[in-house]
């Protein structure tokens, strides 16, 4: 299915650099629930490294990781065990339901050679055509899911959204980045101008008054 663009002169702007933060942990030596429970009393955060022959569990603690788990933001995470360096997604968080507590973090090693798929946050950027005719900007979506090299990743997509008229769509199918793929739907909708129900009122009154008078 083909989408025509609704939004003429549509460009995506992306930052030009990746954050990242740098955490260092400890190798477990024991595994399974009863050593993590006695981890998380010791103030430690049980985590998995996925992405290699063989995964690794290891530790950190929980104020180390308040920074980068407690965020909208996106970015590498440079993950430290005996010596060695790791650059890492997050994949996966686990929270305590009543506390908010993180339980475990799941970790993807990044591969040079390997395409990753992963969620980058959107961000509209510009006043909308559609906004200075009264109309009201609505973002439905805050992440798109994206395939490519890590090299390519962005922190941020930002949706130049300056000529996006009332009762227009900005659509998942209209979204370029390069180098990434943007995984999706291409119908569904990113960021939309509604138009305001006073407005709706008004054009329904005035269509209403046009036809009794013809």
């Amino acid at each position: 299915m083909s989408i025509v663009p609704s939004v003429r002169f549509l460009s995506i702007i992306k930052q030009q650099t990746m954050k990242t933060v740098n955490i260092e942990g400890k190798v477990r030596t024991s595994t399974g629930k009863a050593a993590s429970n006695a981890s998380r009393k010791q103030g430690m955060v049980p985590c998995t490294l996925y992405g290699r022959e063989n995964n690794i569990s290891f530790e950190v603690s929980e104020s180390a990781l308040r920074g980068i788990i407690y965020t909208p933001e996106f970015f590498k995470v440079n993950v430290k065990l005996d010596g060695k360096e790791y650059e890492t997604l997050i994949k996966d968080m686990q929270f305590h339901p009543v506390t908010d507590k993180p339980l475990h973090l799941d970790f993807f090693v990044l591969s040079s050679d390997k395409k990753v798929v992963c969620e980058i946050p959107l961000q509209p950027k510009g006043l909308a055509a559609g906004v200075k005719a009264g109309g009201k900007l609505s973002q439905k979506i805050r992440k798109v899911k994206v395939k490519g090299f890590p090299k390519d990743l962005v922190d941020l997509i930002e949706v130049d959204v300056t000529h996006l008229e009332m009762g227009k769509s900005v659509r998942i199918g209209e979204i370029k980045v390069d180098n990434l793929e943007i995984m999706g739907s291409q119908a569904i909708p990113v960021i939309t101008c509604t138009i305001p129900r006073s407005m709706r009122s008004k054009q329904s009154a005035e269509a209403a008054e046009a036809k009794s008078a013809s």
